[in-house]
């Protein structure tokens, strides 16, 4: 039955599932699978590489089984501080503005987090529940494990930041490649500064 269905977001482990099928290429074409055909489909930081979340929801809703599971993992990139560490004018909270417009510009939001809940819902699945957690940037969380996430997540965030900017700002923003680079070392000692308390989203 259709009220069978679910969904829950953010799951950060790696996901093996019977009848799992990842398909990165054209993803967001139509979907060929038969109805029916899936028991679980998970989706993971797609966000500024949909033009239709809608359609892509439709056709899992479509190709999920009854009984079955969809669960989806995406970031939002805004950058905040529940300290003031992070303030409106820091580099950090101005850190997710390029991205943003890029996205827009080309089609394929990076607010894909605000509305998954929505458009799932909008194309039949229910009982959709959404999970928030933070993930800290650098080990200054006085809990254990958060310090731990963070001290992972900086890894993360300093050895991708340049991969993620490259293309958004100097192909679809048209800035020059030394202003990227230059702005991205501001960037890298904003996210080595422990003072800065920041963290995001999942």
């Amino acid at each position: 039955r259709r009220g069978d269905w679910h969904r829950s977001l953010a799951h950060p482990a790696i996901i093996c599932a019977a009848q799992l099928a990842l398909r990165a290429r054209r993803r967001a074409a139509r979907w060929t699978f038969n109805e029916h055909t899936f028991d679980f489909v998970h989706i993971r930081c797609l966000f500024g590489s949909i033009s239709d979340w809608s359609k892509l929801y439709r056709d899992a809703f479509r190709t999920i089984k009854s009984g079955g599971w969809i669960e989806q993992c995406e970031i939002n990139v805004q950058i905040v501080s529940d300290d003031g560490t992070v303030d409106e004018d820091h580099i950090l909270t101005g850190w997710a503005k390029p991205f943003f417009k890029a996205g827009d510009l080309i089609g394929k939001s990076i607010r894909t987090l605000d509305r998954s809940k929505e458009l799932m819902e909008g194309a039949g699945f229910t009982n959709v529940v959404q999970r928030n957690y933070k993930v800290p940037i650098g080990a200054w969380s006085s809990d254990a494990k958060l310090k731990e996430v963070g001290r992972w997540n900086l890894l993360f965030c300093l050895s991708g930041m340049e991969s993620w900017a490259i293309y958004m700002l100097t192909v679809v923003l048209k800035w020059k490649v030394e202003d990227v680079h230059e702005y991205l070392a501001k960037v890298k000692a904003a996210f080595l500064d422990r003072k800065n308390h920041g963290y995001y989203v999942m």
